[in-house]
């Protein structure tokens, strides 16, 4: 037996350990932006960190962290346009992964942490891991990675596969960063701005922690379960919540008429389905935000503006595939 072995496991017996629901860190933010290396130095934190996060654990108890680093990268390969949809399937699958994987964590005595490291750019594949999130009772964080193009630029040109330049562009304007002060599923987040990458990570691995423990213990509540007490509130909220996505459903199918006149006729044609469908799912996303309540009172003029914006993000993104999948055609 290895000297201070008996000790250790006298401490164990004595220390009372605290029982934290595991937590769902997601990363977000572009290629080059610094996710990974994050990733890595909260796996290398994590071998101490049972005294530092003590402090927040449930009446001062210790806990024993596990990290769990689900590299997208490393198990969805980038895809051309032509093979969008099978990109979207795997991230599909991969997400009823992550679902299992919180189930099992659940019944484990250590504190999980599960970093989701990905893009994540817009706000639609986000929601669908807070979903999750709900569904099992579980944290649910996200920490936005910040950093200027050029950086990020810089920083994928030495990878083994980079992204061309005009998807890391594209992705750019395409970006919806967190809004908790709209967005009330958002409240647990972060932005670290990661251009001097060695500055970020000397603070940044302590307080990314500090934010799951937070999120672990206050899990958002199971769908059924989500309900305001006061009856009358609760019918005053839902009136508010019916017109606000009366306007949205208004105001979405608007803006895909005027884009639709803003195209040409054979990109009409090609694009009239993909385009109703990314209107339909943004409406349908930002009506059950709002009826569930995870909007944040008073926002709700707001959550039309950022859905009419996530709309059009959307739009010029299919038209951006489309016109890259032409050029591919032209050049065989």
């Amino acid at each position: 037996q290895r000297p201070g072995c008996a000790r250790e496991q006298q401490h164990k017996q004595n220390t009372k350990m605290a029982s934290v629901p595991p937590c769902l860190l997601l990363l977000c933010g572009l290629p080059g932006a610094g996710k990974t290396t994050l990733c890595t130095a909260l796996k290398t934190a994590a071998a101490s960190a049972t005294t530092a996060v003590a402090a927040v654990a449930p009446g001062g108890a210790e806990v024993r962290l596990r990290v769990v680093h689900i590299e997208y990268d490393s198990v969805i390969e980038w895809q051309p346009t032509s093979q969008k949809a099978a990109w979207k399937d795997s991230r599909r699958q991969l997400l009823e992964q992550v679902r299992g994987m919180v189930a099992a964590a659940k019944a484990s005595a250590e504190w999980t942490v599960l970093l989701l490291d990905d893009n994540m750019y817009y706000r639609s594949m986000r929601y669908e891991v807070f979903r999750i999130a709900q569904l099992e009772t579980c944290g649910f964080a996200q920490v936005y990675l910040e950093c200027p193009l050029e950086v990020c630029r810089a920083r994928n040109a030495l990878r083994h596969t980079p992204i061309p330049d005009a998807v890391l562009e594209n992705m750019l304007a395409r970006l919806e960063p967190p809004a908790p002060q709209v967005y009330a599923w958002e409240k647990f987040s972060a932005c670290i701005n990661t251009a001097d990458l060695g500055a970020a990570l000397h603070a940044g691995p302590a307080a990314v922690l500090d934010l799951a423990m937070r999120a672990s213990l206050s899990p958002p509540s199971p769908p059924q379960q989500h309900a305001v007490n006061d009856a009358l509130k609760a019918a005053a909220r839902q009136e508010t919540a019916n017109s606000t996505a009366h306007q949205i459903d208004q105001q979405t199918r608007r803006a895909l008429s005027q884009f639709l006149a803003s195209l040409d006729a054979q990109q009409k044609k090609r694009l009239a389905v993909d385009l109703n469908e990314a209107r339909r799912s943004c409406f349908l996303e930002a009506k059950e935000q709002l009826q569930a309540g995870w909007v944040a009172e008073d926002s709700d003029a707001r959550l039309v503006e950022l859905t009419l914006l996530s709309l059009e993000r959307k739009f010029q993104d299919i038209v951006f595939e489309d016109t890259q999948q032409t050029l591919a055609n032209m050049s065989i």
